[in-house]
């Protein structure tokens, strides 16, 4: 199948910014200290930003679009909606594995509370600690990512099938429409929200589950089924020719000026789910979309596609990093408690901590490339259970 290097930089970028940002947040000493009401500049841009997961929905929903597309094609061997369906499945059974076990913790700024998983807890503790139940009812990128997965499967085969792969424009206004519409709609969420603690706290588990897919933070789908339905939307498009898809930076420009404009509209919060949120979506979306725009006119040609290796290596294995950076952070910083105690009580030694988290993945990816990536879990998937969108030819 034929690969598509921006697509790959673009898990890269997502990846490295997870990594760098959570390095940041998870970690500072002083975080309950923060005037939130009145942040620092730095603390406004990094609170902008810290959802940067959600350019893996665009992606995700990219890349399996293309992979659907060829296969139902035929010229490409492959099953595509039973693949798209199993693998949502399999995130969604990871997201309870890496929230319960792996996961960083999170902060809830109802209650002050902070929520740790298994392997924090345990680093931390130096000893064996479960977590709290609460964590099953938290949403995480897994979650959104298998259930995009899931309904663009359901989505793209109603879409395709009767000839109506060939209907290319037909599909696209069709994403586009339902994907437009989502975002308004997830404003519904700012009023829901408040029943995510309340359904936990009465024992409500049964809702709490359908909150955590929908509404719970970080990436609720009541937005971000329509990261992936414009991510579709991006790739048939790309599919029609490049001159289309350099059409489509409009596209993202008017989410990113809505997004602006909505700053100055709307009073700042970045501690809560409310307008203010809905106003960092439609920066995401913007900036998301005129991101894979100019990465795939930059890199999907043949001089450039294979630029910089080490960004396209960190993408290759972007979910395996993902599942593993809070154990390996965790470690990090236990390391940094013991021998330079209060280190991460300021806002440049946290900056500094990202950079140096960053470089040691660095060298892990640059180290591991040379295996091949084996026994990561891309490449377990390989060759256990489907092919890959990214684990063709691994340099």
């Amino acid at each position: 199948m034929k690969r598509y290097t921006s697509l790959d930089m673009l898990r890269g970028v997502g990846i490295l910014g997870v990594i760098y940002l959570h390095s940041i947040v998870f970690y500072f000493g002083n975080f309950m200290n923060i005037d939130f009401d009145h942040p620092p500049l730095i603390v406004a841009v990094v609170a902008v930003m810290v959802l940067m997961g959600g350019i893996f929905g665009v992606v995700s929903g990219a890349a399996n679009t293309i992979m659907a597309h060829l296969r139902f094609k035929g010229l490409v061997r492959g099953k595509p909606f039973r693949h798209i369906m199993s693998a949502g499945i399999f995130l969604l059974i990871m997201h309870y594995i890496y929230n319960v076990f792996l996961g960083p913790h999170t902060h809830n700024f109802e209650t002050g509370e902070h929520s740790y998983s298994m392997v924090a807890l345990t680093v931390r503790n130096g000893a064996l600690t479960f977590p709290h139940m609460d964590k099953l009812f938290e949403g995480s990128a897994l979650t959104m990512l298998g259930w995009n997965l899931i309904f663009l499967g359901i989505i793209l085969y109603f879409l395709f099938r009767n000839g109506g792969i060939h209907r290319i424009r037909r599909n696209k206004i069709i994403l586009g429409v339902c994907g437009t519409l989502l975002v308004p709609l997830s404003i519904v969420r700012v009023h829901l929200f408040p029943m995510v603690e309340s359904s936990l706290s009465h024992g409500n588990y049964a809702l709490s589950t359908v909150l955590s897919y929908f509404v719970a933070k970080p990436y609720p789908l009541l937005p971000y089924l329509a990261f992936g339905l414009f991510g579709a939307l991006l790739a048939l498009t790309l599919l029609e020719s490049r001159e289309k898809m350099k059409r489509m930076a409009w596209f993202g420009a008017i989410w990113l000026i809505m997004g602006i404009a909505g700053i100055f509209i709307v009073p700042q919060n970045i501690k809560g789910v409310d307008m203010f949120w809905f106003v960092k979506v439609l920066l995401e979306l913007g900036i998301f979309i005129l991101m894979i725009v100019a990465f795939s006119m930059l890199f999907d040609t043949e001089k450039r596609e294979k630029s910089l290796p080490w960004l396209r290596r960190f993408g290759r294995v972007s979910f395996t990093i993902y599942i593993l950076q809070t154990p390996l952070s965790e470690i990090f910083a236990k390391g940094l408690d013991i021998t330079i105690p209060g280190w991460n009580m300021t806002i440049p030694a946290m900056l500094v901590f990202g950079v140096c988290n960053v470089i040691l993945w660095a060298g892990i990816i640059a180290l591991w490339s040379r295996y091949h990536f084996r026994y990561s879990l891309e490449w377990l998937w390989v060759r256990i259970l489907k092919p890959s969108t990214k684990m063709d030819n691994i340099p």
